[in-house]
């Protein structure tokens, strides 16, 4: 397994090759939500143009061929927004049980905990797996909303 590394969404090689993780991923994360994401998830409307001009910091691991098979999507800390969120986490289907989440995460929570800023994450209630992960890291509830009909928890990990 490679090491997770700083991934240029803005190179048009690696939007696309983003783009097909984020739909085979959240593709599946749709089916295991279940009810309103079945129809409409958001996750799933973003193109390859959109991932490429995103604010965002994503970093990845790729597989031996050099093929994108994990990535954890960041929004940095700003000054209306003193947290990091973690806008995504997924793993290809074909790559899942191998430990690349939890190496994503846990490189994440190593460099924000360092630099004393918490981290939060919005997860579908009935993402169980997603729920399972973020709890091994020590993330708590903090609040529920809801977002196109899905029942959503919002976790943190403090600094």
């Amino acid at each position: 397994m490679s090491q997770p590394k700083v991934l240029n969404h803005r190179a048009s090689k690696t939007a696309e090759q983003l783009y097909f993780l984020f739909q085979n991923a959240y593709r599946q994360e749709a089916k295991v939500i279940g009810g309103a994401a079945l129809s409409y998830f958001a996750p799933l409307q973003r193109n390859a143009a959109t991932i490429r001009l995103a604010p965002s910091r994503i970093i990845g691991i790729e597989s031996s061929q050099g093929d994108i098979v994990a990535a954890i999507e960041l929004i940095e800390p700003s000054a209306v927004q003193p947290w990091c969120l973690i806008d995504g986490l997924c793993v290809d289907p074909s790559a899942q049980r191998q430990g690349h989440a939890s190496s994503l995460l846990k490189a994440v929570v190593s460099s924000y905990r360092r630099r004393k800023i918490p981290l939060r994450v919005k997860t579908a209630v009935a993402n169980q797996p997603a729920l399972a992960l973020y709890s091994r890291f020590q993330f708590i509830a903090i609040g529920h909303s809801a977002a196109h009909g899905i029942e959503l928890m919002e976790l943190e990990l403090p600094a």
